[in-house]
């Protein structure tokens, strides 16, 4: 390559500083490395860097396929980081014509940052990780143009997929675990991605873990797949229309404060607490605790909302306010349960609590939702969670009280009525 390793280390300490980046942080010194386009990249990452270093890539175009081999850490927390030099330019990594992925990575401890995967053709992955050890992270990361996969994790245990853009995927935006159940894929974390007109995340058996605070509109369906096995699942805080937003199936799942619009199958004894549901709702329910459903009450329990009209039970429908109508039926109609303090905005629960996922405040706005990290959120999830006795995630905030939408996001309004009525409409906040 044209770079030995000692000159990108020179090039990359005035980046590291600048960008605030953890390397400083670690108990033993860390290498930092800039690297371009021209550059024999793959070979100096796969072979050249130690557990914890950090590569930063110039800005260009990256032609995979490229196998990354996380070397193991000198310290428990560390991971080694690829990410653009560059945020506001990110590289842009594509596919040759001909491999079956992009990137992919094996070993451990490796995390992917502020990278464009685009134009990856059917049967493809863009990335694709197949690890035997731990923590593997994918975060501010944006997929365009995918007919593939845009991630498939079939190994390790610790992926997390957060804060992703999915643009134009007509594949598949993550793929956790195998179809028939023989990958152990554990402790997964799929939080706070935005993807349209695509299916959502795929979690087969033998893979299990948190999918939290995700956006997905105008989804042909299922929007989100939960099929885990093997360890605590939890699917919370999501946001999900079109007409067929989610499938869950596995005794045990918990699955609270989601908004869904549109149809949503259940298999399996699938505790749904605290959520609207404005779509068909298949059988397959364990608890059923503290639900707004248009409709028919699906199952019996505590503190449920049948609504027999939209505006009958939110604010304002056209205008997509999702907080209870005040002094309709959800107020006060919930049920007090420990294990759903807070709504779908990160707003405690009073006692008694509205039914459904958001509970009355005065001066509220309409649902106006967006990246997570392109707005201020109370309780942004920025640690791992802790799955080990159970699944437990910090809530967001994020659009149940935002008056506008920075310019720089990007936008997502979804309206209430183009769930029950199946027809689109332009939105007053676009």
């Amino acid at each position: 390559m044209s770079r030995s390793p000692s000159r990108p280390a020179r090039r990359a300490a005035w980046a590291a500083a600048l960008l605030g980046l953890h390397a400083e942080a670690a108990a033993h010194p860390v290498n930092t490395y800039v690297l371009g386009p021209d550059d024999d990249w793959c070979a100096f990452i796969d072979e050249a860097w130690y557990g914890g270093d950090l590569i930063l890539l110039e800005p260009g175009d990256y032609v995979g396929p490229c196998t990354i081999q996380g070397k193991p850490p000198q310290e428990d927390e560390e991971t080694t980081t690829i990410q653009s030099l560059d945020t506001t330019r990110p590289v842009r990594f594509l596919h040759d014509g001909e491999a079956d992925h992009v990137l992919r990575i094996t070993g451990q401890h490796v995390a992917l940052y502020h990278l464009v995967f685009e134009g990856v053709p059917e049967g493809v992955d863009a990335v694709r990780i197949e690890g035997t050890g731990a923590r593997y992270w994918t975060r501010f990361n944006t997929f365009r143009d995918v007919a593939g996969t845009a991630v498939r994790v079939v190994g390790g245990q610790g992926a997390r997929v957060r804060d992703t853009r999915f643009e134009g995927v007509t594949g598949v935006p993550v793929v956790w675990g195998c179809p028939e159940g023989d990958c152990a894929v554990g402790d997964i974390l799929f939080d706070g991605n935005l993807f349209v007109g695509a299916s959502g995340s795929v979690v087969h058996p033998g893979a299990w873990g948190v999918v939290s605070h995700n956006i997905g509109a105008d989804l042909a369906g299922p929007g989100l797949r939960y099929a885990g096995s093997g360890g605590p699942g939890l699917v919370e805080g999501n946001l999900l229309e079109g007409d067929d937003v989610l499938e869950v199936s596995g005794d045990g799942v918990l699955v609270r404060n989601n908004v869904l619009l549109g149809s949503a199958r259940f298999d399996g004894a699938v505790d749904l607490l605290g959520n609207p549901l404005l779509g068909e709702v298949a059988p397959g329910i364990g608890r059923f605790d503290g639900n707004a459903v248009l409709g028919a009450l699906p199952a019996e329990g505590q503190g449920n909302v049948a609504c027999e009209a939209p505006d009958a039970c939110w604010v304002d429908a056209d205008a997509w306010d999702l907080r209870p109508a005040e002094g309709g039926p959800l107020v006060g109609a919930g049920v007090d349960l420990a294990d759903l303090p807070v709504d779908f905005c990160g707003t405690e629960r009073p006692s008694p609590p509205d039914a459904g996922a958001v509970q009355f405040t005065q001066g509220g706005q309409p649902l106006t939702l967006e990246l997570k990290s392109h707005q201020t959120c109370a309780g942004v999830l920025d640690d791992e969670p802790d799955t080990g006795d159970g699944p437990a995630v910090e809530a967001s905030s994020c659009g149940c009280a935002h008056a506008a939408t920075p310019a720089s996001a990007w936008p997502l309004a979804l309206g209430l009525a183009g769930a029950w009525r199946r027809r689109r409409r332009s939105s007053p906040r676009r």
